[in-house]
């Protein structure tokens, strides 16, 4: 009530309603979202909120957080246990109730008022977006390092073209960064230029930037560029490092004028990429109209710049197809 002599109200309650908070993706901050697991036992999940959060001892249940294992003939969840989770600060983390099979993607939920912020709050319920896959395969230099085939599945008629051998090999200038790769006679073979990338095995990952330049071929009197392309709006093009070799749904190659100007179309269209290690053998044509190993290279740029500081050639959107994927 108000207190005569002080003028001031005292012994005042205000009832505030509640403020559920959300907890989203990018909270998720370990592992990287798309990383490999291979080990079970050393996985931790952390989310990072941007206040501190509290959870209740008397109140947790067996499942308020699960995490659920799926993969391609099955889809399996599993609740886990307080001493499974736990709260420190601003973070959460969780393990790994069980060892996933093999290619299991990992996702997890947690049920509407797990934990509270300071005031009481509880967090709304969430199930992730962000996953991991779980493999038994740890992917090694020698994975990266070598000697590859071109090997492309096309979206447009299903169709596996060998687009030739080329090799990786670590870049060894002198801004070098570990992981850097030098990419030498990709499609062009003997006349393309080199290329670069970069590998993560801890992600494992492999990288090449988009738009950089593997050379110019003659057709018909007209010269064009092969340029790297991305069919993401990124400039890294992102592959997998499995088990059959490195793997891309987004990589493309694009043909343009021969001064890397302006993008024509599709010189090989979407797919899916395979980068497969290369038996000892002489080096594959195309199974095209026109063999790849026909084309004539002139006028060839050099990239400018190395592994992580390439200066690639921007030019405008790819349209349309030609070149050896004419149907």
């Amino acid at each position: 009530g108000l207190n005569m002599t002080t003028g001031k109200f005292t012994n005042l309650w205000l009832r505030v309603a509640p403020q559920p908070f959300d907890v989203t993706d990018e909270m998720v901050t370990d592992p990287e979202d798309g990383s490999l697991v291979t080990d079970a036992e050393a996985f931790k999940g952390e989310i990072e909120l941007p206040f501190d959060i509290y959870r209740s001892e008397e109140d947790v249940e067996t499942g308020d957080l699960s995490v659920t294992y799926s993969g391609e003939s099955r889809t399996v969840s599993y609740k886990l246990t307080a001493a499974q989770w736990a709260i420190e600060g601003n973070t959460l983390t969780f393990t790994l109730p069980v060892t996933p099979e093999n290619k299991d993607v990992i996702t997890f939920s947690i049920v509407e008022g797990a934990f509270s912020d300071v005031y009481g709050n509880l967090n709304n319920a969430f199930e992730s977006k962000v996953s991991w896959t779980f493999s038994t395969y740890a992917p090694t230099k020698e994975d990266v390092l070598g000697t590859f085939s071109y090997l492309v599945t096309l979206k447009a008629n299903g169709n596996t073209y060998n687009l030739g051998d080329f090799t990786i090999s670590e870049y060894t200038g002198a801004d070098a960064e570990p992981g850097d790769v030098v990419i030498s006679g990709l499609y062009l073979g003997e006349d393309a230029e080199d290329i670069y990338g970069y590998y993560d095995l801890d992600a494992a990952k492999f990288y090449i930037y988009r738009y950089q330049p593997l050379g110019t071929y003659v057709d018909e009197g007209d010269t064009y560029g092969v340029l790297t392309y991305n069919m993401l709006d990124q400039q890294l093009i992102e592959f997998d490092l499995t088990e059959e070799g490195m793997v891309s749904t987004t990589f493309a190659l694009a043909y343009s004028d021969a001064e890397y100007t302006q993008l024509g179309g599709y010189e090989v269209p979407e797919g899916t990429t395979v980068f497969a290690k290369a038996a000892p053998a002489a080096r594959k044509a195309a199974s095209f109209k026109k063999p790849a190993v026909s084309k004539k290279s002139t006028g060839l740029k050099n990239v400018k710049g190395t592994p992580r500081k390439v200066k690639a050639f921007p030019p405008h959107h790819v349209r349309g197809e030609r070149g050896l994927f004419w149907f």
